[in-house]
């Protein structure tokens, strides 16, 4: 059986029960909360949660969402966001990408590299300047970039190599998860989100995300963008879309 799974750590969201239930697959909460059926309650270790702050929740969330081979070893799976209505359409479509893909997640909207991915951190605040050159001269710039709120994967050794890279990447940056996928440069399949035509429920405001903390400081989008043609020999335009983005991580 495919298994479905979804990850709540923080005490701002909830999980609900799904709008189509497949009587193909299994259906698990990893949570410490009370869920409603079909979902069954996979208890969080805090073992894994690295600290004691809104960010560590973030953290130990992450931990359950990259590691699925760790959870569901040698089954196929299909991770979905908690904010994410889990439709007979979303269903379908994760599990037809279970027949020909050996791991696939969403297409970012508008972030489409490496790059894209490391000017949303430095817009945000989570890192500096200095952490933006030395992420620049470690990395090379690669031209994907994810939007990991549904992730499908076959229960194999190459996706459980890919998940052991994803979090060993994930814990040495400790943000988001993201960009540590990207940064695997790993052979992943990814589809638009018009293909999986997914709604979102009304998402509660983060526990771990401040305020943007550059969103009007040309100033600090023009030292990134000279940082970028310094590392990478190339001409860099922020993408519109960064700027004025307040729902999409």
């Amino acid at each position: 059986m495919t298994v479905i799974y979804t990850v709540l750590t923080n005490n701002t969201n909830f999980i609900r029960p799904p709008d189509y239930v497949d009587p193909d697959c299994e259906y698990y909460a990893l949570t410490n909360k009370k869920v409603p059926k079909p979902w069954q309650q996979v208890k969080l270790n805090l073992k894994h949660r690295i600290g004691n702050n809104a960010f560590a929740k973030k953290t130990h969330q992450a931990f359950h969402k990259i590691n699925s081979h760790l959870f569901f070893p040698k089954q196929d799976t299909i991770y979905v966001d908690t904010d994410v209505k889990l439709s007979k359409h979303v269903t379908n479509i994760g599990k037809k990408l279970l027949k020909n893909f050996t791991f696939t997640t969403l297409k970012h909207p508008f972030r489409n590299c490496f790059i894209d991915e490391v000017f949303d951190w430095y817009l945000d605040g989570f890192i500096h300047l200095g952490q933006v050159v030395e992420l620049f001269m470690d990395n090379k710039n690669i031209n994907k970039s994810y939007l990991t709120g549904f992730v499908v994967r076959q229960g194999n050794k190459q996706c459980a190599s890919i998940n052991k890279k994803w979090w060993k990447t994930y814990k040495h940056l400790l943000i988001r998860d993201q960009l540590p996928l990207i940064m695997q440069d790993a052979n992943i399949n990814t589809i638009k989100l018009n293909e999986l035509k997914w709604e979102l429920y009304d998402r509660p405001p983060s526990e771990y995300k401040m305020k943007r903390a550059y969103p009007n400081n040309y100033q600090c989008m023009h030292e990134f963008t000279k940082v970028v043609g310094e590392c990478y020999n190339i001409d860099y335009t922020i993408p519109r879309e960064i700027l004025k983005s307040k729902i999409w991580h």
